[in-house]
């Protein structure tokens, strides 16, 4: 599995890709020219861009669902209201903007987790979520702290909400722990032991803060997840 400061790497170096792009096209620069031969040339520049910009999104989608639902969110760009005429009658041109949105999209998700969520700029969809930095599930503007001096909530709910419906093993979850806590602590016990007592108290914690009326992580053969009606 890619890292998530990975694929924001690569996510930002496909954006600069996307708005050169579209730069390019929205300046029309491979019509600009008399020479036909000039003009042609310019064209299969594009279209090589084009491709090769398509490839690469595939490829940041794919990687990219281990933290949120990309596909999903491909899907919704492509019924995206067209950026320009160019799109009217040509397919290429309107997958090439379904797949910027679509990045531009799965971005704003990777970096709420890895840089938190300020208050200002906090999705208020009433979905329940978890912001990184400040350590809270929140939704909307109910906010639940979630820090822990062993460092076992706040590392149970960045790998379960990271997960986004995946079923996590217990191990994951404990080698973020330790992670936190310099990378060589684990516990001596089996780690399901604590994190199935922390997957109870949360859901105790969260029914009461949020009003739900079903567990906000479920628990299967030793495996947990974000219940799929939070997401």
């Amino acid at each position: 599995m890619i890292s998530i400061e990975r694929c924001i790497k690569k996510g930002e170096s496909l954006l600069e890709d996307y708005h050169r792009i579209n730069d390019e096209i929205i300046n029309q620069r491979f019509t600009e020219h008399d020479n036909a031969r000039t003009i042609s040339a310019h064209y299969i520049n594009l279209v090589g861009d084009l491709n090769h910009f398509k490839k690469g999104a595939n490829k940041f989608i794919t990687d990219t669902e281990e933290y949120a639902d990309s596909h999903a969110i491909h899907s919704e760009s492509r019924e995206h209201e067209y950026v320009n005429d160019f799109e009217v009658d040509s397919q290429s041109m309107r997958d090439f903007y379904s797949y910027g949105i679509a990045i531009e999209h799965i971005m704003q998700e990777l970096k709420l987790q890895t840089s938190g969520s300020p208050e200002s700029s906090r999705k208020r969809d009433g979905k329940i979520r978890y912001a990184v930095k400040e350590k809270i599930i929140y939704r909307n503007d109910e906010i639940m702290p979630v820090k822990s001096r062993e460092h076992r909530r706040e590392s149970f709910c960045k790998i379960v909400f990271r997960a986004r419906g995946r079923w996590v093993t217990a191990t994951e979850i404990e080698e973020e722990r330790a992670k936190r806590c310099g990378g060589n602590q684990h516990e001596k016990k089996e780690p399901y032991d604590w994190v199935r007592k922390v997957c109870l108290e949360l859901n105790g914690a969260t029914k009461d803060k949020f009003k739900i009326d079903y567990n906000l992580f479920e628990t299967e053969d030793q495996q947990i997840r974000l219940n799929p009606k939070a997401k």
